[in-house]
């Protein structure tokens, strides 16, 4: 598989630190080598048609990595969440079950990630999504 192209890499980083107007170094080289990773692995997954929910929920076929996976609360036992990115484009929050009825919903600067989930993210990816500089 080729590596993804700069495209892909910057879209998905802007997407990602959309609150920012200069996301600052070290971690902006740390954050886009983390995405240019995670879409390399992406493209080597297998494709999965997953439920995503957004304006309408219908079936889509997503290669899928996780950035960060966890545990959901205890209501949720049967569940879990990861932060993923898709090989064709996008972050996702997508939703594991255990009967395999996983569904996702595309990430956007408005998303809200379950705590479990935002506590087990990487600092530059905690920094970009959740920081900014008064843009």
């Amino acid at each position: 598989m080729s590596p993804p192209s700069s495209d892909a890499i910057d879209a998905l980083f802007n997407a990602l630190t959309g609150r920012w107007s200069a996301f600052p170094e070290p971690q902006r080289s740390q954050l886009r080598e983390r995405i240019e990773q995670a879409l390399n692995a992406a493209a080597e997954a297998q494709p999965e048609v997953i439920t995503v929910a957004g304006h309408s929920t219908r079936p889509q076929v997503l290669r899928l990595h996780p950035l960060a996976t966890a545990s959901s609360d205890d209501w949720y036992q049967q569940e879990w969440t990861e932060f993923a990115v898709a090989a064709e484009g996008g972050a996702w929050i997508v939703y594991r079950r255990r009967d395999g009825q996983h569904y996702a919903a595309p990430f956007s600067e408005g998303s809200a990630l379950p705590e479990t989930l935002m506590k087990s993210l990487e600092p530059c990816l905690v920094m970009a999504i959740y920081g900014g500089d008064g843009s």
